[in-house]
């Protein structure tokens, strides 16, 4: 199964666990085909005491490991996000299973498949225009987490840049 790792002080963590009745989730993808295909895998964790935790993640679809990451997520629907704490001991303190969308899963492998036919480019210059497509997304994301009264929260929208 994939996973997405992320490292958080120890007293984040615990806040999130004791916190956990009013945590939310947001997970999305965003893709740019050019000039490059790159997907943005976006994962926010929410609890109004400590606010939204981004989590962006980049595939480089002309890469096997994007590739194959690509392929799994859309096959088998979902991802863990292991927590580990910045202090040590370094062991993973949560680990938290994320299921995708039917959408969100055919989506990822629609763009891995069109990503095959496209040539290499510039990949920075992809991960920089999804970083500003987040950057736009951000507030939108924020006043949906904030304004929803339900315990969980999980979008099921994706957006696809091609």
């Amino acid at each position: 199964m994939v996973t997405l790792w992320a490292m958080l002080s120890a007293r984040e963590i615990e806040q999130r666990q004791v916190n956990k009745l009013y945590n939310k989730l947001y997970k999305n993808f965003l893709c740019s085909m050019a000039p490059h295909p790159m997907v943005l895998w976006l994962t926010v964790l929410y609890n109004q005491p400590q606010g939204p935790r981004w989590l962006p993640c980049y595939l480089d679809l002309k890469t096997a490991t994007g590739q194959e990451m690509a392929r799994q997520l859309g096959e088998i629907g979902r991802y863990r996000l292991l927590l580990f704490p910045l202090e040590g001991p370094h062991t993973c303190a949560e680990v938290m299973t994320i299921s995708l969308s039917q959408e969100q899963c055919r989506r990822l492998l629609d763009w891995r498949n069109k990503s095959q036919l496209l040539p290499e480019s510039q990949p920075s210059l992809s991960k920089e225009l999804l970083k500003q497509e987040l950057d736009k997304l951000q507030p939108q994301i924020l006043l949906k987490l904030e304004s929803d009264d339900t315990v969980s929260f999980s979008s099921g929208s994706d957006s696809g840049n091609s």
